[in-house]
């Protein structure tokens, strides 16, 4: 699980700093968690070990961070310097984000924060405007062909990818190109002042006026501009054959986690020829045992087992042998039985790795590896007893754990995606949140190389069916789903 931190979160917290009576040495305490990020990926994260790009990216971006912490004047920029380190890195999994339960993180709260009056989209591999905000500014629709002497792919990783993602994944991109034309005072950001856009068909000028923007009012804007909002969890039938499930989450709290076990047995009770839509729009992973129980509950245990074992590549997955990993793992285990009783198949799989971890930290291995290398096995599917058509329902927030719904739901069925292509899974996962030493910031950090199936890891997933409308219009998409189950 990857938590919904980062840069969408700073939108609504950092801002210019106010001075108090002891100002924050933010310089030193960049270089101190930046120190601290770097030990920490390099003593328990499986990366350095595996992959020498990785220990070199690990290396290179600590040296050029480093070489700009006495640049970070404020708390914005120190967050900023931090997060572009760990976004350098080559797992989606790492991410930094602010603590704002720190006491004096109220004293450094930013209303406002700098825009020319638009905001910007990725959609159809081009960045256009889809929010006007004042007068003189480019027309809804509009293509951003650059600025200055700068393309608009150069200024979208400068202002935003850099800081969020990969520059060569769409979903990526349309997650950051709302942000690129916000300045909330992060380091090398550039303001440009003129630009060029395509209007009608034709190149045009447009002079940018940059001016304060309250984050209170713009978020929904900007929020419309990436994806929009994800659906509320909940189960419907939307006709009298097809069953639809919402899974925004893997990580259910409070009224959610009965909400995730109702729908659990709305699946449990649909006909054997129903058809399924699992959607899965704005689920950035959780608890993969979860959704394996939906899994279980359509297609029965032996089919499920057997998807995996289809899954399974021969090469066992390594965790990160080091003892902060175990202990980890160790006070999950033990609250496992107060919080999660019923739930055996997790408690086994924590049991593989404390049992695992054990083993190498005791030989001095650098690696625990989660089993013994075979042969994958490769046989007929048991019977199916589900008779109906599935659809899931992706977009470019689907990660971790949801991406492994996928895999799984793939390799069981012929189930068809719908909707826009998703992030790609990433090598790396099972995640422990760490409180950085500045008390200012957390992390989350990466436990576990999925080795078994790293061969299906390293691309995003496109859908069977892309969805050309927004990917937020779920009547257009309810009635679009039905037109496809009508007419197979």
């Amino acid at each position: 699980m990857r938590p919904a931190w980062g840069i969408a979160v700073l939108l609504l917290a950092l801002g210019a700093f106010e001075t108090w009576a002891q100002e924050p040495d933010w310089p030193s305490l960049a270089r101190q968690d930046l120190q601290a990020i770097h030990d920490l990926v390099e003593a328990d994260h499986p990366g350095p070990e595996l992959d020498p790009e990785f220990r070199a990216l690990l290396e290179e971006g600590f040296d050029a961070a480093m070489a700009s912490a006495d640049r970070a004047a404020d708390l914005t920029q120190y967050l900023y310097l931090l997060i572009e380190y760990a976004n350098g890195l080559p797992d989606h999994h790492l991410a930094v984000w602010g603590n704002q339960q720190h006491p004096q993180w109220a004293a450094v709260s930013r209303p406002e924060s700098l825009g020319p009056g638009f905001v910007a989209s990725y959609r159809r591999d081009a960045i256009i405007v889809s929010a006007m905000l004042g007068v003189g500014v480019p027309p809804l629709g509009a293509e951003l062909v650059g600025c200055g002497d700068h393309d608009a792919d150069w200024l979208l990783h400068r202002n935003a990818l850099r800081f969020q993602g990969n520059r060569a994944l769409a979903a990526d991109r349309v997650s950051a190109a709302p942000l690129m034309f916000l300045d909330q005072g992060q380091l090398d950001m550039v303001r440009p002042e003129h630009c060029r856009f395509l209007v009608d068909g034709g190149e045009q000028p447009f002079d940018l006026a940059w001016t304060p923007a309250r984050m209170g009012w713009l978020q929904p804007l900007l929020a419309a501009a990436a994806f929009g909002n994800p659906p509320q969890i909940g189960g419907r039938w939307i006709s009298d054959d097809l069953l639809w499930i919402s899974l925004p989450t893997l990580a259910p709290t409070g009224a959610a986690v009965q909400a995730m076990e109702e729908l659990r047995q709305m699946v449990d009770a649909a006909p054997a020829d129903a058809d399924i839509v699992f959607d899965l729009r704005g689920n950035g992973g959780g608890n993969s045992f979860l959704v394996r129980g939906f899994a279980v509950t359509l297609y029965g245990e032996p089919l499920v087992a057997w998807g995996e074992g289809q899954l399974y590549s021969g090469i066992p997955d390594a965790m990160r042998a080091s003892p902060a990993n175990r202990d980890h793992f160790q006070s999950f285990r033990d609250a496992l039985g107060v919080s999660r009783p019923d739930d055996p198949g997790l408690a086994r799989y924590l049991d593989t790795i404390l049992a695992a971890l054990d083993t190498a930290i005791a030989a001095g291995e650098p690696l625990a590896h989660l089993g013994e290398p075979s042969e994958p096995v490769r046989t007929d599917p048991p019977p199916s007893p589900h008779a109906g058509q599935v659809f899931v329902i992706i977009d470019g927030r689907v990660f971790s754990s949801a991406l492994l719904f996928v895999d799984l739901l793939r390799a069981i069925d012929d189930v068809t995606l719908v909707g826009w292509p998703t992030r790609a899974h990433g090598l790396y996962g099972e995640i422990r949140q760490v409180a950085l030493p500045s008390g200012w910031a957390w992390m989350s950090l990466s436990t576990k190389a999925f080795l078994s199936a790293a061969p299906g890891r390293q691309d995003a997933i496109a859908p069977d069916l892309a969805w050309d409308g927004e990917i937020a219009d779920t009547a257009a998409l309810e009635a679009w789903v039905l037109s496809l189950t009508d007419g197979r």
